[in-house]
């Protein structure tokens, strides 16, 4: 029997939920029950939107299957839980300028860590990590797996303007902001990777089930990685504090 909770969600989704658990086996999971469901090719799915512990599945009502949608649905499930783990997916290296301009919140997050800065930059860069969703603005990617010993609150006051790739932590989770937006995430260094860009297909360049690695740059090293690299990176990668 399928351990996938399935729920109606309006007349239009349906949801497929884990017992809720913020938890790397939970994002494997649900990234798994995705691709059955992606390689199903099921005319009533319109989208899907992935999270840790839920899969919400938008529905064409007018299409066929619809009005048994819930039992194919959860028939589907049991299939995604009972296959064989996937192989590990190739892991993206993401290259980050840390602290300083890039990273104001370096030291901060360093202090309540009991640790230097090059001890939480050495940390933050020496694990692989797991994409488990996409929000709060487009191409967002919540990541699971940072060593734990990095964990650190958000800031009591979020800043009005947080600049595109800045990498940041909040609580046990670590993130990249793909565009300007406000924020209270700290701000440990940043990237000029593009994450997001609507020209592209698809735009995102990440997606759930997916893993990368940061990896420490100086600017130097960064700018001579862009000039190398000017359709994956951002126009605007300079030195300075968005607020």
């Amino acid at each position: 029997m399928s351990p996938f909770r399935i729920t109606w969600e309006g007349d239009q989704a349906l949801s497929l939920r884990l017992p809720p658990a913020y938890t790397l086996e939970n994002a494997r999971r649900i990234a798994a029950l995705t691709h059955v469901l992606e390689e199903a090719h099921l005319p009533f799915v319109r989208a899907l939107s992935p999270a840790c512990c839920a899969l919400l599945v938008h529905l064409a009502p007018d299409q066929p299957g619809a009005d048994r949608a819930d039992e194919i649905l959860l028939s589907l499930s049991e299939k995604a839980w009972n296959e064989e783990s996937q192989a590990s997916p190739a892991c993206l290296t993401v290259p980050v300028v840390y602290g300083g301009a890039f990273g104001p919140d370096l030291p901060e997050v360093a202090r309540h860590c009991g640790k230097t800065p090059e001890e939480v930059i050495r940390l933050h860069t020496a694990r692989s990590l797991y994409v488990v969703m996409l929000g709060f603005v487009a191409g967002f990617p919540y990541l699971l797996g940072m060593d734990p010993t990095l964990s650190t609150p958000r800031r009591k006051e979020p800043r009005h303007r947080i600049c595109a790739g800045s990498v940041g932590i909040a609580g046990e989770q670590t993130g990249v902001y793909p565009c300007p937006s406000p924020g209270g995430w700290q701000i440990i260094g940043r990237t000029h990777l593009r994450l997001f860009d609507p020209r592209r297909d698809p735009p995102a360049l990440l997606r759930p089930g997916m893993e990368l690695r940061f990896q420490s740059m100086t600017p130097e090293a960064c700018r001579t990685w862009q000039e190398e690299n000017r359709e994956l990176c951002l126009e605007d990668f300079q030195e300075g504090v968005c607020s």
